[in-house]
């Protein structure tokens, strides 16, 4: 089993070093070739020159690239990396994400005893830069960002096949572990989708692309996995810290979660008039009592993320 390492970067010239670091130092068994991937999404600083010049301190085996994708966007990112993508299993690399050095091989250690799952991910630890305050994490802030640690235990779903609700254990693109025959099934999805649902883009903090890539593998009979064993660290920055920060991905989050459910079927949220929802927003304010506190205003801007979204179904 061979592997592409997918890295898609946004003006990142000064998180990758770290991040090119500990890929370069990871322990990779002879027998296996892998391949790192850079996807330049666009960016206007140097940030390909600078993955050029830091590889360039590094004796490993891995083949290297630097790709440009000029649509800006993290799901055109993703699409160009796994179209450069030369082998059978894809692991999604953020620009502020330290792999442990076994995260590629128990990657393809588990992908090989568990032939029925199709995307696994694992723990993805924060670092913060600094220390963050209460509302982070009374607004489920280590999740809303990247973060994820399900226990000691592997967890496997057992879907077979069928979507009813999202699921409980599901990767998050931090990390993920992708088979590529997977992955492009998700872009011929894409492909013949008229409601893309993209991730992040510029300033926009929109998600929902890890979350539609578990749909499709679960939809085509994969089933989705966590594994203890595969460590990341991630960066949490100061900037992410911030309540305006918070406030804006929730409300943004949240619309496209909404908007990925109702694609598929299951969203739990009955459809509303648009006329309706400014005062739905204030009813909001009110119940999340959201002059209170950081934590009641991030919470009250998911809630007016929520009646966006479904204001916004009869429209599809």
């Amino acid at each position: 089993m061979y592997i592409s390492i997918i890295v898609c970067c946004y003006n990142s010239s000064f998180r990758l070093p770290e991040t090119i670091k500990y890929l370069a130092n990871q322990k990779v068994s002879n027998d296996v070739k892998w391949e790192i991937i850079i996807v330049d999404n666009n960016s206007n600083d140097n940030t390909a020159e600078i993955a050029k010049k830091e590889w360039n301190k590094y004796s490993t085996l891995a083949e290297y690239r630097i790709v440009k994708e000029t649509k800006p966007g993290l799901t055109f990112a993703r699409k160009r990396g796994i179209l450069e993508s030369k082998y059978d299993v894809l692991i999604f690399c953020d620009d502020d994400n330290s792999f442990n050095e076994d995260y590629i091989m128990e990657s393809i250690q588990f992908l090989e005893k568990y032939s029925h799952v199709g995307i696994v991910g694992g723990k993805s630890i924060p670092v913060y830069e600094t220390t963050p305050e209460r509302y982070f994490f009374e607004s489920n802030g280590p999740n809303a960002l990247g973060c994820l640690d399900l226990g000691n235990e592997i967890l496997i779903t057992n879907n077979q096949g069928l979507l009813k609700e999202y699921p409980t254990v599901a990767p998050i693109g931090t990390g993920m572990a992708i088979r590529k025959s997977v992955a492009l099934q998700y872009l011929k999805r894409l492909a013949e989708s008229n409601t893309e649902i993209t991730d992040r883009k510029g300033d926009s903090l929109s998600g929902g692309g890890d979350n539609e890539m578990n749909i499709i593998a679960i939809l085509n009979g994969w089933e989705l996995a966590y594994n203890p064993r595969m460590v990341l660290n991630h960066i949490i920055s100061a900037n992410r810290l911030t309540i305006p920060y918070l406030c804006k991905m929730a409300e943004e989050g949240s619309i496209s979660w909404v908007l990925l459910l109702n694609k598929y079927g299951i969203c739990p949220w009955t459809p509303i008039a648009s006329w309706t929802k400014e005062l739905r927003k204030i009813k909001a304010y009110f119940f999340y009592q959201a002059w209170k506190s950081p934590t009641n205003k991030i919470k009250w801007k998911g809630a007016c993320g929520i009646i966006e979204g479904i204001s916004n179904i009869n429209k599809l």
